[in-house]
């Protein structure tokens, strides 16, 4: 899409914005319907992101765990068995 108007204020959430933004192929193209609050395209992980988020956090305990020297091991391994 060469040009495109987009109201970043009604957004929730951060996939929508950035589908939005996607389209458009220049800066050029693009118009800002409103000014917006940044928290409004931050404040939301999608549940896939969350959970994207936690299994990269639990292989990099377990890479710790594996190759960390003994006190890093230590602290990961409690990590994980705190959550």
């Amino acid at each position: 899409m060469q040009q495109a108007i987009i109201d970043l204020q009604s957004c929730y959430g951060t996939e929508s914005p950035y589908v939005m933004l996607l389209q458009v192929t220049s800066l050029e193209g693009l118009a800002i319907l409103r000014p917006f609050d940044k928290w409004k395209i931050q404040c939301q992980q999608s549940e896939d992101s969350r959970r994207e988020t936690r299994r990269l956090d639990f292989l990099r305990m377990h890479t710790i765990i594996q190759h960390g020297n003994e006190s890093e091991s230590a602290s990961a391994q409690m990590i994980l068995s705190n959550s």
